[in-house]
């Protein structure tokens, strides 16, 4: 909603309608893709956890011999001076779990045997931290922010350009620049009158030219009314 000295739009005399027109907008929710829960049996990695990567790995087993570990372990073809990263897949190619004392999987081929294999072991899962997107729902649901529709047409103008069209816009630089990590926050929004210049970072203090910020359209509060030249809040 833009503030004074811009006109303002025709209000409807309900407060809640100013303080959801007032609201920072997210995106709705991309959906997720098949996650680990979805997984079954030994592959089933609780959902928002994780194993540590391949790389990190601290030791491996050959296949022939007893689980010595609890946790999840993951089982390679054992190909003796081959980086790790590059050795193929003996099953899934994804972490099992597995308790000590256990016998571990055969290989999915069963001309190979277990001298053959060796099993890498990934820890327990640990939980993840929240994605952007779980934080962004999470806002979403407790009315901090406003939820956009998912028709809003995708439009980007560079920073030095005019605004085409009146609405909210969020601006965002490349992730590779040095402040990226300052500017790019889901709170870098303006509303900008259709024609007037975007807002300058290094206002804010911030070593960022208008030319590195990409504006992108995420809709408008505002409607036009039956009167010309007035605007309707409608959300």
């Amino acid at each position: 909603m833009p503030l004074p000295p811009a006109p303002l739009p025709k209000w409807d005399g309900n407060k809640q309608t100013l303080i959801d027109a007032a609201k920072t907008v997210a995106p709705p929710a991309k959906l997720k893709s098949a996650s680990h829960a979805a997984l079954q049996g030994r592959e089933q990695v609780p959902e928002g956890h994780s194993v540590m990567p391949l790389a990190e790995s601290p030791y491996a087993v050959h296949g022939d011999q007893r689980v010595p570990q609890t946790g999840y372990w993951l089982a390679l073809f054992d190909a003796p001076g081959t980086p790790r990263a590059q050795l193929t897949p003996a099953r899934s190619g994804r972490p099992e779990h597995y308790q000590a004392g256990e016998r571990f999987e055969p290989a999915t081929m069963t001309s190979l045997s277990h001298e053959t294999m060796q099993w890498h072991y990934l820890g327990e899962a640990h939980r993840l931290p929240p994605s952007r997107e779980m934080i962004l729902a999470h806002m979403v649901s407790a009315g901090w922010l406003r939820e956009i529709s998912a028709s809003t047409p995708i439009r980007q103008c560079v920073g030095h350009q005019r605004c085409p069209q009146q609405g909210i816009w969020e601006g965002r630089v490349a992730g590779a620049h040095p402040q990226a990590f300052l500017y790019n926050t889901w709170t870098q929004q303006a509303f900008v009158d259709q024609g007037q210049p975007f807002p300058d970072p290094r206002e804010r203090t911030l070593e960022i030219d208008r030319h590195d910020v990409t504006w992108t359209y995420l809709g408008s509060p505002n409607v036009d009314g039956a009167v010309p030249g007035v605007t309707n809040i409608a959300l």
